[in-house]
Parts: C-alpha cells; sequence; structure tokens
C-alpha cells in the first residue's frame, strides 16, 4: 500500500509494517529518505511559501503533492481537489506520523480531509493485515456537519473498493438515531465512527480484554476499546466551547490512555483544553493571510451595522490587503479611519510611507 510523497516521483512511501498482533502498535507513515536527509531550510520554504506556522517537537517535513492510492486520487479529483490545500500540506504529513496535533485554519481549508484520508488509510491498512474481529475498531470523534463528514467517508471507500481495496465498516452516531441499534454495530467491530458531541462518547484504551465496553460511568456514555490503536480527531473544537459542549469536550479527553493518537481540528487557535490536560501535540497554523483580513473585516462591518441601527455613528473602516489600489487605500487613510484591518506585508508599507500615526 502506499501513501505519501514529498516529490512528483515514483518514489512511494509504505506504512512501517504493523506487527501480526492484537496489539497492534501505531501505524506509522515516514517520508522517503532522500526527504529526510534535505536540509532543514527546504522545508521551511515550502512552510513560508504557503504561510503556515509550526511549534513541537519532530515535525514531519511538509508534502508538496498528494501520493495517495489511485482510489484516493480518483476521489479528490472528483471533488476538483488536485494539490494539498494549506492546513494538508503539513497536517498530512503529523496526521500520518502517528503524532498529536492541533491544526489552527480557515472554515472550508480542507481541515477534516487532512485527518479523514489518514483515518482511512490507517483502517485500511488494520484490515488488510490483520481483518476486524468481533469487538474491535478504530474510533474517530468529529464534530461538526457529521453527516456530511460520514457520507465523505463512504464515498472514498467506495472508490477504494472499486481498486480492490476491502470494505470498512464506518459508523454514523449522531442524535435522532436509535442508540441500540449503534450500540449492537460497535460490538460487531467497526473501524471507523463519526459522532457529534451531544452522542457523549467518551473512549478510552486498554489492550488487556480485546472487547468493547459500553458502560456508564459519572453519566457519561463510554466507549472502551481494546487491542487496536485509537485516533480520536475532535473538529473545530473551539466552536465546540464556545456552543456550549466544553464539558463534553473534557470528558471525553478525560479517557485518554496510552497509545492513543489525537488529531484536533480548530478555527481560532484556542488551546487552553489542551494544556490543561497536559497534551503537548504539534500545533500547525495555515492560515492565508489575506482572506483571514478579509473575514475580520467583514465581521467588524457587521457588528457596526448592528450599531448603526442603534443609533450608534457610523464607523470609518478599512481593509488594506494585496490585489486592491494602494492609491484608493492611502485616499481613505488620509481622509481619517477609525479602523484598519490588514496583512502584514501591506501594514509595514503603510507605516513606511507615514500614512497611519
Amino acid at each position: 500500500m502506499t501513501c505519501l510523497c514529498l516529490e512528483d516521483d515514483d518514489d512511494y512511501v509504505p506504512y512501517v509494517p504493523i506487527k501480526q498482533s492484537r496489539e497492534a502498535k501505531f501505524l506509522k507513515w515516514r517520508p522517503p529518505r532522500h526527504i529526510l536527509e534535505a536540509p532543514q531550510r527546504e522545508y521551511d520554504a515550502i512552510r513560508e511559501k504557503h504561510h503556515i506556522l509550526v511549534d513541537g517537537e519532530k515535525i514531519p517535513p511538509p508534502i508538496k503533492h498528494f501520493k495517495f492510492p489511485p482510489a484516493i486520487l480518483k476521489y479528490l479529483k472528483s471533488k476538483g481537489i488536485n494539490r494539498p490545500t494549506l492546513i494538508q500540506v503539513q497536517d498530512l504529513p503529523v496526521v500520518l506520523s502517528g503524532l498529536d496535533m492541533i491544526g489552527i485554519a480557515l472554515t472550508r481549508s480542507g481541515k477534516t480531509l487532512a485527518f479523514s484520508i489518514p483515518l482511512i488509510m490507517f483502517a485500511l491498512e488494520e484490515e488488510v493485515k490483520l481483518p476486524l474481529i468481533r469487538g474491535e475498531g478504530l474510533i474517530g470523534i468529529i464534530r461538526e456537519l457529521g453527516r456530511q463528514t460520514y457520507e465523505s467517508i463512504c464515498v472514498m471507500n467506495e472508490f477504494l473498493i472499486l481498486d480492490g481495496y476491502p470494505k470498512l465498516r464506518i459508523l454514523l452516531c449522531i442524535g435522532g438515531m436509535s442508540m441500540a441499534d449503534q450500540w449492537n454495530t460497535l460490538s460487531d467491530g467497526i473501524h471507523i465512527v463519526v459522532a457529534t458531541p451531544a452522542c457523549n462518547l467518551a473512549i478510552g484504551y486498554e489492550i488487556s480484554t480485546g472487547d468493547i465496553e459500553i458502560f456508564k460511568s459519572k453519566g457519561i456514555k463510554t466507549i472502551q476499546v481494546q487491542g487496536l490503536p485509537v485516533i480520536l480527531c475532535l473538529d473545530e473544537v473551539d466552536r465546540m466551547n464556545d456552543m456550549g459542549f466544553e464539558d463534553d469536550v473534557k470528558n471525553i479527553m478525560s479517557y485518554h490512555a496510552c497509545n492513543l493518537a489525537i488529531g484536533y481540528e480548530i478555527t481560532t487557535g484556542d488551546i487552553e483544553i489542551f494544556k490543561s490536560k497536559g497534551i503537548k501535540p504539534i500545533q500547525v497554523q495555515g492560515l492565508p493571510v489575506r482572506e483571514l483580513a478579509r473575514q475580520t473585516y467583514e465581521s467588524i462591518c457587521v457588528m457596526n451595522e448592528f450599531l448603526v441601527l442603534d443609533g450608534y455613528p457610523k464607523l470609518r473602516i478599512l481593509l488594506c490587503i494585496g490585489g486592491m489600489s494602494m492609491a484608493d487605500q492611502w485616499n481613505k487613510l488620509s481622509d481619517g479611519i477609525h479602523i484598519v484591518v490588514a496583512t502584514p506585508g501591506r501594514l509595514m508599507d503603510i507605516l513606511e510611507k507615514g500614512n497611519l500615526n
């Protein structure tokens, strides 16, 4: 089975083979030797080009191109995706390496694919090397738009089946569905679970018995998975907290144990909840600065409109980003501005020209 490669050549990158044992260790992707031996400045150049910020230890090199199995590439092509997005350039190698990670990027930037594709690859490798038996499974907890994420994973699996790969058992676990049916499906063995926090799922990992036990502890429905590696993916955790799910997130995280790889995909970068749990993940930020500035500007303008409706004076707000007329921006600045939203490069231009006091 093949995975990812940095260069556009014939070198494919295999997973590390797993032990033929119910106590299988994490599968890990590793780059080709010539990539590992490349100087650090080459990695930094790729990250700088894509405005990617990283923080952590032993960070895998970024990727330039997809080198997944042809079936995955067909799926991506059907979605109009030919190259990794900004966040995927660094997120994918981190998740495929089995490392804890926090990914920070804008909405619709490809964060969900950055962990759903590795989930499928890990599950496929397990099924090929060591077929799933009753009472085992890989669990991924994924928040927002659970149904769409579930359908996306199922479609990817269908592309793989057409190329001769085994069918994965994937479960959607959201409110409004029969809990009894969900528990029965889980007990039969499952590769991937897509769930919302409302289901109050918490995951523990042990190697002692090899069964899935569903029990109540402190009022929390808990799924305990033994014998296989567990990957926990929480999508847009900061928005969960804003919507009142902070306790659910803490309960889910309280059942973390050994050999648990965790991928968090968040929007704003609020990581205090992870620090409180002693987790030290690699942080990957893929924020296109122009788009971030534009979204910030639009949010401020909308808030100002609400204030204007209540009788407050209208504020003069200016967006300064590349691709816009600098002459128009200078003229507006000279007329007086309350708030300037700018990219770092354009802000430096403004300061150097003395247009902003």
